[in-house]
């Protein structure tokens, strides 16, 4: 089943509170890439979530913590936003 970013994200309002997963990562990416597409990088965070929903490693943590470490140490590589994208993205097909 093909499913688009836009239509596997929802709007949020504007004073919600971003995940603390995503707001930790969104951290590591401005910290070395200040002029990252924010809108880009959580749409496929969300994505990702949402196509991971009730996954679980063998671990027992949540399948989406995997590229969403990826992301992270993209980030910590100082690639470009879509390469980070591509981090959070890489399992959700």
């Amino acid at each position: 089943m093909a499913v688009s970013l836009s239509a596997a994200t929802t709007e949020r309002h504007p004073c919600t509170p971003a995940p603390p997963q995503y707001a930790e990562l969104a951290q590591r990416v401005f910290a070395v890439t200040p002029d990252a597409d924010g809108e880009i990088l959580f749409r496929a965070y969300e994505f990702t979530t949402i196509r991971h929903r009730g996954q679980r490693r063998a671990s027992g943590d949540a399948y989406a913590s995997h590229p969403i470490e990826v992301a992270g140490i993209l980030a910590d590589l100082r690639l470009d936003t879509a390469s980070i994208v591509t981090g959070l993205l890489h399992d959700t097909v």
